[in-house]
């Protein structure tokens, strides 16, 4: 997943019995905002099967007179006339206008024609798997010739994307195509959490675009709204809710005001806000952040066109009243469904609110208290996040994903945060999108026969549509000139800004950054493996992990962390029996089971891997010892894990529930990497410095026991280690907590011994014993 959008678990098996042989998991990971700084192509130019609407590609077929759709297998007609392939120079010129994105009237009424070329193999379509397109504003609309709605034949679902009014009002036009940023901020917070959440927002002003629109709201005993376009910043309250707008304070094009403009009044604003609490009587009873937000939905919709809107929610307290659980009941329902079953569904159906008038949440739960996640995780959920990198990598708004299967099979379920159309097949909302979004499909046979035409390989392609907001170090002209922009990342704690990054910050955020609409297209095809051998011999580690671990956070909501566990050693039992009837058995008699893979070395650490997810959040199980904390925060740590695993790619999921261990004989000198998390690696490791990376955490150790003295502690800025944690900081959305830790291991430093989950504690037993115990229940099985 480091280089390519798409992954796909495994071959695909020809027939199902093949598949079922196997245990394992069919389906695919994709990043559909993943390597998208640069268009290629405009989608007007691209053609698409006339019978499936797919777009063409490079796995398609030429054929005399046409050319064979890779998915439905149609043949679509070339139109050679008037196309004079003897001409060179005319195909130079031609070229030419292609490569400049310079196409005449003649030739996007014979768009069909660009495929009659001699060297029709160069165009971007039919040379790329993946391939960015950009979408014009009139291509929005929905129709079937055109890309920007990916919609085939029907109408477009989704209001952004019909035509814009001929009239629109002159105080409207900024709100077209600039993003906006809206952010709600709770202001009951104690200092630590106004400090926290002042400079976050600082940081965040600093990294948006100087055309983007700002608007500012807070709430808590009373819901204020900010005017940021008078000499100093008013905050207007709300007296009364029932049967009131914001619009009747002021008007939506008065509320946001350009970022560029009006930064130093909205700086000011900021700082004002712990100050609110100076002025509001105590007596008070605390708004809820739904009603607010009810309001704030009410204000942003506009008939006329779909914004493109970032709303910040910052809050200091949990937003639900009277959602107090006893130990005894929280003991009763763990394990069970009813431990993740929200109390109320406002905050799902402010969610696809949202959605209707183009809004997607950042959620920052601001200090270490219970906030009741469970009750509003689906508006989205950030812990321990980068601000500047969150709006610095770009934006995805109003995300259409149309994901397009051969005829033999088709999405079973789909993962990750894309909510499946209500009106249309293998269509999904993904409203917010980054870099590091990651989106889960998983397949099924739509017939028992399978693959068996040889001459038609099984193939997937997937459409992604949405508006796009460059990121920071970019701008539209260094798009249209294929300069792919350069990233810049900060040195963050939560919330808060260093120095030097905000030395990067003013260089680079002063340009505008104006929204473009934007078109992805992944294609991929998957050899056909006719045995359950050749399927283990091609099954992706990570791509597998990532699959797993989705199907196994809808079941704990579904069924229960009781049930999930049952679930995810049935699993694993199944497929290790598998593989020793398929490949071990088969291949050489023995009398042994073999739990370790030893025949298919890339698959050994699975069963380790299983083994860590049972211990891990999502799936721990409930002990004296931890009893009292869950009554203080109740689901909010599974939860907030829940979400992280369902959106991270593989490889950085397969850190964070298996962290890498790494070893040092000096901080210059690394001696190994992906060490087993046990007692037993360090007693008996050459060398005594040690980096364990978990994703949202980063620990270096100095086992005092063996390391020499004159070893620099911490480890000095320019050594190797230090240039590790640098690097791994810079490829995640989050910023990671760092630890430099010395000490003897027989004193148990539990900052690094947690890490060591190989060996038995309170979240389970040993990774041995785990092993023995699933070795001896695959014996039964024979």
């Amino acid at each position: 997943m480091l280089d390519s959008p798409l992954k796909d678990s495994l071959l695909i098996v020809n027939i199902n019995e093949v598949k079922e042989g196997s245990g394992s998991i069919f389906g695919c990971v994709i990043q559909p905002f993943k390597n998208n700084f640069r268009y290629q192509e405009n989608s007007k130019n691209i053609g698409r099967c006339k019978k499936c609407f797919a777009y063409i590609n490079n796995l398609v077929k030429f054929e005399r007179g046409g050319w064979r759709c890779n998915i439905c297998e149609s043949l679509n007609k070339i139109n050679y006339t008037g196309f004079n392939i003897d001409n060179d120079n005319d195909n130079d010129s031609d070229n030419d206008n292609y490569n400049n994105n310079q196409y005449n009237q003649q030739q996007q009424q014979q768009q069909i024609s660009r495929y009659a070329r001699p060297n029709r193999e160069s165009l971007p379509e039919l040379s790329n798997y993946s391939i960015e397109l950009l979408v014009d504003q009139d291509q929005f609309d929905g129709s079937s010739s055109g890309g920007g709605g990916d919609y085939d034949n029907t109408q477009q679902e989704s209001s952004s994307s019909s035509s814009l009014p001929d009239s629109i009002p002159y105080s409207m036009i900024p709100l077209i195509n600039n993003p906006i940023y809206i952010a709600v901020v709770d202001y009951s917070g104690n200092e630590e959490q106004h400090d926290a959440i002042t400079q976050g927002l600082e940081a965040l002003i600093h990294a948006l675009p100087n055309n983007a629109l700002f608007g500012l709201i807070t709430y808590s005993t009373r819901i204020g709204l900010y005017n940021l376009n008078t000499s100093t910043p008013l905050i207007k309250f709300v007296e009364n809710i029932n049967d009131f707008n914001f619009s009747d304070i002021l008007s939506i094009e008065k509320f946001l005001v350009n970022k560029g403009k009006n930064e130093s009044n909205i700086i000011k604003a900021i700082q004002s806000i712990p100050l609110i609490n100076e002025t509001i009587s105590k007596k008070l009873k605390s708004v809820a952040l739904s009603d607010t937000l009810k309001l704030l939905m009410d204000y942003l919709s506009i008939d006329l066109f779909k914004l493109n809107v970032k709303i910040g929610l910052f809050i200091s307290e949990s937003p639900i009243e009277n959602n107090f659980s006893s130990l005894e009941d929280l003991s009763n329902s763990y394990g069970k469904k009813e431990f993740f079953k929200p109390t109320t569904n406002i905050y799902r159906k402010l969610a696809e609110r949202a959605i209707e008038v183009g809004a997607h949440f950042d959620i920052f739960a601001v200090g270490d208290k219970f906030f009741d996640i469970i009750n509003f995780y689906q508006l989205v959920l950030y812990h321990k996040i980068c601000i500047y990198k969150l709006i610095s990598y770009g934006w995805g708004f109003h995300g259409l994903l149309r994901i397009r299967t051969s005829k033999q099979f088709s999405v079973d379920c789909s993962y990750g945060p894309a909510i499946a159309s209500k009106q249309y097949d293998n269509l999904y909302h993904i409203e917010a999108s980054n870099p590091f979004t990651s989106i889960a499909f998983e397949f099924k046979f739509n017939n028992s026969s399978g693959f068996q035409d040889k001459d038609f390989s099984p193939n997937i392609q997937i459409a992604f549509s949405y508006s796009y907001l460059p990121p920071i170090g970019s701008s539209n002209d260094q798009q249209q000139n294929n300069i792919s922009p350069t990233l810049f990342s900060s040195n963050n704690n939560i919330l808060k800004s260093s120095g030097n990054s905000s030395s990067a910050i003013n260089s680079t955020s002063n340009s505008d950054r104006i929204i473009e609409k934007r078109l992805h297209i992944f294609n991929i095809r998957v050899p056909v493996a006719d045995t359950p051998i050749e399927v283990f011999n091609s099954i992706d580690l990570e791509t597998t992990i990532s699959l797993l671990t989705n199907k196994i956070i809808r079941e704990t909501l579904e069924k229960g962390i009781s049930e999930a566990r049952i679930s995810l050693v049935d699993w694993l039992k199944n497929i290790i029996t598998k593989y020793n009837e398929n490949v071990v058995i088969l291949s050489s008699v023995t009398s042994s089971i073999d739990v370790n893979f030893s025949q298919v070395s890339h698959l050994r650490p699975l069963p380790r891997y299983v083994f860590a997810l049972m211990k891990s959040p999502i799936l721990r199980e409930l002990t004296t010892d931890i009893e009292a904390s869950t009554i203080k925060k109740k689901s909010d740590e599974w939860i907030y894990h829940q979400c992280l695993y369902s959106t991270l790619e593989p490889r950085l999921l397969h850190r964070s529930i298996y962290p890498v261990l790494y070893s040092y004989g000096a901080p210059n000198n690394l001696a190994s990497k992906y060490l087993p998390l046990s007692q037993n690696t360090i007693l008996t490791s050459t060398s005594h410095i040690y980096l364990v990376d978990s994703f949202d955490q980063l620990v270096v150790f100095y086992n005092l026991q063996e390391v020499s003295s004159h070893h620099q502690f911490p480890p000095p800025p320019e050594s190797l280690i230090r240039q590790t944690i640098s690097n791994s900081k810079q490829d995640r959305l989050i910023v990671p907590e760092i630890q430099y830790l010395k000490g003897k291991l027989i004193e148990n430093p539990i900052e690094f011994t947690k890490f060591l989950i190989d060996e038995e504690n309170n979240a389970g037993p040993s990774f041995y014993n785990f092993l023995r115990d699933i070795s001896s229940n695959v014996k039964g099985r024979f």
